[in-house]
């Protein structure tokens, strides 16, 4: 961990966030007061996309991704 934060460059929207989600589920860059913090970021800002639109699996991914401290971020992010 004293190595962190750390970028990794993919150099494709597809490689980037295959990248992210083959790191073992147990890796995790965050402890659990983080990990609450981020939750209630993450619950406050999807109160504000339709509901349907909090069930995209590309929302519950990137969501499970971020509680663990790992973020991505390509072109075709909004």
């Amino acid at each position: 961990m004293k190595l962190l934060p750390m970028i990794v460059f993919a150099f494709s929207r597809a490689g980037c966030l295959e990248l992210a989600e083959s790191l073992e589920p147990q890796i995790s860059f965050t402890d659990g007061f983080t990990k609450g913090l981020i939750m209630k970021f993450i619950k406050q800002k999807l109160q504000r996309l339709d509901e349907k639109d909090r069930e995209l699996p590309q929302i519950k991914s990137l969501s499970a991704l971020l509680v663990r401290g790992i973020g991505v971020h390509h072109a075709g992010l909004l």
